[in-house]
C-alpha cells in the first residue's frame, strides 16, 4: 500500500489507515475475536498505520490494537492516539440513568499515568 508522509514530519503513514472507534463498540459491541479478525485482516490488507483513542469503548480499542501490534515488528507500523482525557464513570449525571458498559470498572491495565 502507498505511503504518505504526514505533515512536515518524518512519519510515513499508509494512505488507508484504521480507526479503532469500532473496536471499543462505536457501534455495536464487538468480542475479542472479532476485533483480533478486523486488525488480522486489516493488516493483510497492508494498512500500517492504526489510529485509537482511550475513549473508544473506555479503553478497550487501545487494548485490543495493542494486543496486536505487540506481535509485529515495531518499525513496520505507525500508531497514534489522543492524550489528555481522563477516563471518569459517565453515569451521574446522565438524564436517562443508563450506565455505559465498563464505565466502573475499566479494563485491566487502563488508568491514569503516575
Amino acid at each position: 500500500m502507498k505511503t504518505k508522509r504526514l505533515g512536515h514530519s518524518a512519519v510515513e503513514v499508509t494512505e488507508l489507515g484504521f480507526g479503532g472507534g469500532p473496536l471499543g463498540g462505536l457501534f455495536a459491541p464487538l468480542t475479542d475475536d472479532a476485533a483480533a479478525a478486523a486488525l488480522v485482516a486489516a493488516w493483510e490488507g497492508g494498512i500500517r498505520y492504526f489510529d485509537t483513542s482511550p475513549h473508544y469503548g473506555i479503553g478497550h480499542s487501545e487494548r485490543r490494537i495493542g494486543e496486536f501490534l505487540r506481535q509485529m515488528p515495531r518499525e513496520q507500523y505507525v500508531l497514534s492516539t489522543k492524550a489528555g482525557r481522563l477516563l471518569v464513570p459517565q453515569d451521574a449525571g446522565r438524564p436517562d440513568g443508563r450506565v455505559l458498559p465498563g464505565a466502573r470498572d475499566p479494563p485491566a491495565g487502563v488508568g491514569l499515568l503516575p
